[in-house]
């Protein structure tokens, strides 16, 4: 590991030292602008409707209940007749506000005719030395059998929200 040399404390410029933060006072009265206040003339929102199947032919796509909303000012539909993931944006709408575009998004019908997932294991000889749902193996003998288990605690946190309507 390398020797870092600090230099001494009075000759330090930043280390140590008082640093003012130009927006400071701004976020901490909370009056600073963040994206999420700025609302600009003649701004839209959008939300979006996707796909609960991970593979599925649209049969069709009714948006007329959300077009007909007051204060919708487009609505997309996807003109594919596949869906290939759940999660797959099939519509979106943008209205004059959030609220507006939250309920236009749940007035979009979408039926869907689910399909045979895409992976298909063709040669279940490809997947012999492999655990199957039937058989999961015994946790506590592959432990014993590992070289080197570990034992930890992991914690994750939500670090982006994505507001999304399955339909």
């Amino acid at each position: 590991m390398a020797k870092v040399e600090w230099p001494a404390a009075d000759k330090r410029s930043l280390i140590g030292k008082r640093i003012d933060r130009i927006d400071g006072p701004l976020k901490a009265t909370g009056a600073a602008k963040y994206s999420y206040d700025i609302n600009r003339p003649g701004m839209l929102w959008a939300k979006v409707v996707t796909s609960p199947h991970p593979h599925a032919e649209i049969i069709g796509i009714d948006t007329s209940a959300a077009e007909a909303l007051p204060g919708v000012k487009g609505v997309w539909r996807d003109t594919e007749k596949e869906v290939r993931y759940a999660g797959e944006i099939v519509a979106a709408v943008a209205a004059v506000t959030e609220e507006i575009a939250e309920e236009a998004a749940r007035l979009v019908k979408v039926q869907y005719k689910p399909l045979e997932h895409q992976v298909v294991d063709t040669d279940p000889s490809l997947s012999k030395d492999k655990a199957s749902k039937k058989d999961q193996g015994n946790v506590d003998e592959a432990f014993a059998k590992a070289e080197s288990p570990a034992n930890m605690a992991c914690r994750s946190s939500r670090i982006a929200a994505w507001n999304r309507t399955a339909r």
